[in-house]
């Protein structure tokens, strides 16, 4: 969460109940966020496991090794 939505939280919780619902909403909007960028993340991990075994399938052909996958 950037620094300035972190304010924007703190004072709204500063203003007590009345802003439970703002803060909620803010939680959301965060949570999404962070769901988004564990996907893109999950994506570059996929890729780069796609990556490795390919080089390492290659390696073993080059070596006459058996694969290991």
């Amino acid at each position: 969460m950037p620094l300035a939505e972190i304010k924007q939280y703190v004072e709204s919780y500063k203003k007590g109940e009345s802003t439970i619902s703002e803060r909620r909403n803010m939680m959301l909007h965060h949570k999404k966020k962070v769901e988004a960028d564990m996907a893109q993340t999950y994506l570059h991990l996929e890729r780069t496991n796609y990556k490795l075994a390919l080089c390492d399938t290659l390696e073993a052909g080059l070596n006459n090794k058996q694969i290991k996958i």
